[in-house]
């Protein structure tokens, strides 16, 4: 056999040990390399089923005398609590100016208490207060920016009720009904005139 040939086979004998022995390094225990490898970290993959998730306990009641409610940077938009004569109470505030912008409540009304339900504009004044009175009847009025009467509505029993429009002036429109008679009223700053026609009969204003 040719000289060149026996080269070539110890050539790849050599590097055929020279690669043994680095993949030996590499898997003995106290090598570098095995060092070295043993620092990284390993993922391990498990099957869904061997994984168990906590259940956090549901609580079943909470007692506490009040309630806040922030957003996401921190600014108070409602509260919970209770009023000064101890009953529920629920406020929602504008973030952008710390203003009240609705309010539920109940409100003590010896001998009953009342729900009331306040809507207020960007200013923090009230301005649409919608409520019960002590017939348990219904009661919708509107304010203007002082604060004065400029609309309501309300019933008094089931064929009970009226209707009243303020101007700034005092001047006002009013229709109240009862069982008996219908009332129609006309005021202004110098006078009032009263209209009150027999019973069963309408009333058109203009």
């Amino acid at each position: 056999m040719p000289k060149k040939v026996y080269l070539m086979m110890a050539v790849a004998v050599a590097f055929g040990f020279m690669g043994g022995a680095f993949l030996t390094a590499v898997t003995m225990p106290g090598s570098n390399a095995f060092a070295q490898v043993s620092n990284t970290k390993t993922t391990k993959i498990l099957h869904p089923a061997a994984i168990q998730t906590e259940q956090s306990e549901i609580q079943k009641e909470v007692q506490a005398k009040s309630f806040k409610l922030y957003n996401g940077s921190n600014k108070l938009i409602a509260t919970l609590a209770t009023s000064k004569d101890g009953l529920p109470e629920l406020n929602f505030y504008d973030p952008r100016s710390n203003q009240t912008r609705l309010k539920l409540y109940l409100e003590d009304s010896f001998p009953k208490t009342k729900p009331n339900l306040i809507f207020y504009d960007d200013q923090g004044k009230q301005r649409v207060l919608l409520a019960l009175n002590q017939a348990n009847e219904g009661y919708l009025a509107f304010f203007d920016q002082t604060g004065n009467f400029r609309f309501r509505v309300f019933t008094d029993g089931p064929s009970s009720g009226g209707l009243a429009y303020t101007l700034q002036e005092d001047k006002f429109f009013s229709i109240t009904c009862n069982p008996n008679t219908t009332d129609l009223v006309l005021q202004n700053g110098k006078g009032r005139r009263l209209i009150q026609p027999p019973a069963n009969q309408s009333v058109v204003g203009y």
